[in-house]
């Protein structure tokens, strides 16, 4: 996991600017991911498999012992700081199997969009006892009020995407029809939810009106689009993506968004230029954005014939590959 202290592309050149500085935060082998910053941006929240499933964890910024907050047999992941900064909302595979899926269908981005299988929860902040909002859904996001969260879900067959009331648990479709839409993310003004959509193989960066109406394309392309995240005034839309012929590896992009005319298409600029993917893109109230970067290293297992379990003999950053028996 990364934190982008100061956020800042010059609006006029495509170059990165040399006043972002990016800091690393995690250095755990395995996953650590889904980062969320809390409201006062003091804390980060993130899914990590240390022991095996994914819990979720909270971590100090400025440095300290990480807090487990949610630790079940299952996967939880998707952590997402209520408005006031009280509660977490998250998803969790418990009750369902225990595993939480990719969305399939995603071509290169299925390896990075989860949530499959699971359920949304609320939990008190530093822990206690989780509420079930949604029975069937994945990816929340709050809204500035914390009273809806915005989700997306299978539960007719296509994924679409849903608003739940925390209050009384009232639901309502938000988007409908046979494409595939993901990673919703609701505007600081309330207005707008932003979100992927995925079509034959292309994705696009969308957004719509929170009360509904028709949904708008931002930026059309056959490039990968991840993750959106609004920045704290809302003039700007972050995301993940391919583009620019990247080869498959993602950086973090950002287009501004204009809420009168948001029809308009303009041309994104780049915000991080690494080896490795960055992706699942979070920005906080105190202008610094949290994103992983993610990179696939094989480890070593074990099967056993007799009973068909496994035993993992590896766990580092490095890749291990080709194994022998003695």
């Amino acid at each position: 996991g990364y934190i982008v202290p100061r956020l800042g592309v010059a609006p006029t050149s495509p170059a990165i600017d040399p006043d972002v500085r990016i800091r690393r935060v995690t250095f755990e082998p395995g996953l650590q991911y889904e980062p969320s910053l809390s409201p006062d941006g003091n804390y980060l929240a993130y899914a990590s498999d240390d022991r095996g499933d994914l819990d979720i964890v909270v971590q100090p910024i400025a440095g300290g012992a990480v807090q487990r907050i949610v630790a079940t047999d299952a996967d939880e992941s998707q952590p997402v700081w209520s408005p006031d900064g009280s509660r977490l909302a998250y998803v969790s595979g418990e009750g369902r199997g225990g595993r939480l899926h990719s969305i399939s269908g995603l071509g290169l981005g299925s390896a990075f969009v989860h949530g499959a299988g699971g359920g949304i929860r609320v939990v008190p902040a530093m822990g206690g006892e989780a509420l079930e909002v949604v029975e069937d859904g994945c990816q929340p996001s709050w809204s500035p009020d914390g009273g809806s969260i915005v989700f997306a879900s299978q539960r007719d067959g296509q994924w679409n995407l849903w608003i739940v009331s925390v209050g009384d648990g009232r639901q309502r479709r938000l988007t409908e029809g046979d494409l595939t839409d993901f990673q919703p993310r609701w505007s600081p003004d309330g207005r707008w939810i932003a979100f992927a959509r995925e079509n034959s193989g292309a994705t696009s960066l969308m957004v719509v009106p929170a009360e509904g109406g028709q949904p708008i394309a931002i930026l059309r392309q056959d490039e990968l689009v991840l993750s959106p995240a609004w920045s704290p005034d809302g003039r700007d839309l972050y995301f993940s993506s391919d583009r620019a012929g990247a080869g498959g590896v993602l950086n973090l992009w950002r287009v501004p968004f204009n809420a009168d005319d948001p029809e308009v298409h303009p041309r994104a600029q780049r915000v991080t230029l690494g080896a490795e993917s960055d992706v699942g893109t979070h920005i906080g109230n105190e202008h610094r954005l949290a994103f992983a970067t993610v990179r696939f290293t094989p480890d070593i297992w074990e099967l056993t014939f007799a009973d068909g379990s496994l035993r993992q003999v590896t766990d580092t950053p490095s890749a291990e590959d080709y194994p022998h028996l003695s």
